[in-house]
């Protein structure tokens, strides 16, 4: 549970299901998203399409010219709601990492892909 910027109670949760954006050094590809389903059954999916979605944006930014070393990870959505029903600000991000994806999958993923597409990678999650 996450505090409620609107009743300041213990009471913001995830929904169930919703999109996180990848944003990536203060990037984001247009289709840098992907939908999440909190369903167990679903996980295994989610992380699939996370990783599919993370080598997009490695391949799209190994072509840049002045490419800095990749250091912030970004994971955010707005599917949130408050336990007592209060009304959540519009663009209220909340980070979903080591909630809903690892920091470790995130670090892996980074590192193979790191190495896959010649990029400089200095995490700080």
């Amino acid at each position: 549970m996450m505090h409620c910027p609107t009743c300041f109670n213990n009471s913001l949760h995830f929904d169930e299901k919703g999109v996180i954006e990848i944003i990536i050094n203060k990037k984001q590809m247009d289709a840098g998203r992907i939908i999440y389903n909190l369903d167990p059954r679903e996980k295994e999916k989610m992380f699939v399409e996370f990783k599919r979605k993370v080598e997009e944006f490695f391949k799209w930014y190994s072509t840049f010219q002045n490419k800095e070393p990749l250091c912030q990870v970004e994971l955010v959505t707005a599917s949130v709601k408050c336990d007592s029903g209060c009304k959540i600000p519009p663009n209220l991000k909340s980070s979903v990492i080591d909630s809903i994806i690892s920091s470790s999958l995130v670090r892996e993923e980074f590192e193979v892909l790191a190495k896959k597409y010649h990029l400089e990678i200095e995490l700080k999650i």
